[in-house]
């Protein structure tokens, strides 16, 4: 059993210093051509960890959580037999789907990760503060070096056009998501740690962050950047949570009178009526699909196929790219692709999970501040489903797996009845 156990512990230390790296700096090219690779060294470490730990297999089956969980899953396993493409259903389901309870209960198993929560943060937010370093840099001299010499992006010509920042996540959107992920644990330095070295290299981090998501011009992550700060003013110093409105206001209006990307966040371009009349638009086709498949949907990887289908018959005369062929809203994509016994099973599993960890976090245990930030993350994560397809995307998806696992396992008693600690 030592041996099995050291040889897990060896291998989950890789692969967590690979994802770290990967999903920060070349995750989207490298995933569409090696993620049999990928999904296949996490299945082996998965595997790895239940053999050190078989206590949790039976874990699997009995906690409410993940029951509902692997009814999402599972009934999504389903949908790829009816679905009128089955090779493309089960392309998607393997690549995007496949890697959601592996990461999971992976992730909720290493302990070893969580008790080293600390200098995780503190990984995280340099990683953070690399890529957001670089998309200052792509800004500033209005280009990518990535995806102009080395590195194909079909997206590339319409954001550069707007000088919205991709950096190393293909997408403004992506990059938007991975920065308010990343800032939650540069937040846990400047509101946790006594530390005033580590606190100043924090808020450094956090501010660079911060500027980033602005640069991507992004109205989700702007959003879940507010919503993030604000989660952490209320609970460490309410009384600046009037300020920070006032600044915020102040930001949209100085936004209003300065061109793209920061122009895209003023309150002009946030009041634009022909953005929500689109944004209706596509909603009242993924609606239409919605009452003509409730139960089982179109089937994965078929919503822009279904799309043409619909739009046409709506809006005969109108011409709509390929990019705005999505509800622009990830659980409403669930509900048009998977149906809504998939999109319930996944409100009822996180709904679950947040809730355990809110109580957790009000008792105010001794790591606490640990879960908190975790907690912020995955929030984020869930405000950017709103706004676009997040778990579509290798990044969002995968960071948002390996949060809830890592929540699980923090405020999960030990065999002994001890808390973890941070």
């Amino acid at each position: 059993m030592d041996k099995i156990q050291k040889v897990s512990e060896i291998l989950f230390y890789f692969l967590s210093w690979f994802l770290l790296i990967w999903l920060s700096f070349f995750a989207v090219p490298v995933y569409e051509n090696s993620w049999k690779l990928i999904v296949g060294a996490l299945l082996v470490n998965l595997i790895a960890s239940f053999a050190k730990r078989k206590s949790e297999i039976k874990n699997i089956f009995t906690e409410k959580e993940n029951i509902f969980l692997l009814l999402y899953f599972g009934v999504s396993a389903i949908g790829v037999l009816w679905a009128e493409n089955k090779i493309v259903a089960l392309d998607v389901y393997l690549k995007l789907f496949l890697p959601g309870p592996i990461l999971y209960f992976l992730f909720k198993n290493e302990l070893v990760l969580v008790k080293n929560k600390n200098s995780l943060n503190m990984i995280i937010s340099i990683f953070g503060s690399l890529v957001a370093l670089f998309a200052v840099l792509e800004t500033i001299f209005h280009s990518n070096i990535l995806y102009k010499g080395f590195i194909y992006n079909p997206f590339y010509a319409t954001f550069s056009l707007h000088q919205r920042a991709m950096a190393t996540q293909f997408i403004p959107q992506v990059l938007g998501t991975y920065l308010v992920s990343c800032i939650c644990c540069a937040f846990y330095f400047v509101f946790f740690d006594k530390n005033m070295l580590k606190k100043v290299i924090g808020f450094a981090a956090a501010l660079l962050m911060s500027l980033s998501i602005f640069l991507t011009g992004t109205r989700g992550a702007f959003a879940a950047l507010i919503f993030s700060i604000a989660a952490y003013l209320r609970l460490k110093n309410r009384r600046l949570l009037f300020i920070f409105c006032i600044l915020i206001f102040a930001i949209i209006l100085v936004f209003n009178s300065v061109e793209y990307p920061l122009g895209r966040l003023g309150l002009r371009s946030l009041l634009e009526a022909d953005h929500y009349r689109n944004r209706i638009q596509q909603y009242n086709i993924a609606m239409r699909m919605v009452r003509d498949y409730p139960f089982k949907g179109v089937g994965l990887g078929h919503y822009q196929k279904s799309f043409n289908r619909y739009f046409n018959k709506r809006y005969k005369t109108e011409y709509i790219s390929e990019g705005d062929k999505t509800p622009d809203n990830m659980f409403l994509m669930m509900l048009c692709e998977t149906g809504l016994f998939c999109l319930l099973f996944f409100a009822i599993f996180i709904f679950s999970l947040l809730k355990r960890v809110y109580k957790y976090i009000k008792s105010r245990e001794k790591n606490y501040a640990a879960v908190f930030s975790l907690f912020n993350g995955v929030l984020t994560i869930l405000i950017s489903m709103l706004f676009y397809d997040s778990l579509y995307w290798v990044v969002p998806l995968y960071i948002f797996w390996i949060y809830c696992g890592m929540l699980a396992a923090i405020i999960e008693d030990t065999k002994d009845g001890q808390k973890l600690s941070a």
